[in-house]
């Protein structure tokens, strides 16, 4: 009678721990597609080459300030994947969460006829 307990109380926690995955997966699906489409980007791509300035300091500073504009949108552009990469990432993981529930909740809920099924034993 005990041992009954003891797998009634084993099946209801791997349904709740199944249920419970079904929910993070469906979470990390949603901020996976969330961070595929999203744009995060703070970053205004405007390019210094229409500024001037006047003598020879300001034309290496006006270089300098050039440089670091390029250089920052070129980063804005490797950012985008990065967050596309990661995106991904969290959908692969989202289904494979609820996969691995699902699974787990079919067993579960399959758990009590093979239990109570007398003629499921090995035979010698």
């Amino acid at each position: 009678m005990e041992n009954k307990n003891n797998e009634l109380q084993i099946q209801k926690i791997n349904k709740i721990t199944a249920v419970i995955g079904i929910i993070i997966a469906i979470v990390a699906l949603i901020l996976g597609i969330v961070t595929c489409t999203f744009k995060v980007s703070g970053y205004i791509p405007i390019t210094a080459s229409y500024t001037q300035f006047g003598g020879d300091f300001y034309t290496y500073e006006y270089g300098a300030t050039r440089a670091a504009a390029n250089n920052l949108y070129i980063l804005d552009g490797i950012a985008k994947y990065i967050q596309l990469a990661l995106g991904f990432i969290m959908i692969i993981i989202g289904l494979v969460i609820a996969l691995v529930s699902v699974k787990k909740l079919l067993m579960a809920i399959k758990m009590p006829t093979e239990t109570n099924n007398p003629t499921s034993g090995s035979t010698d």
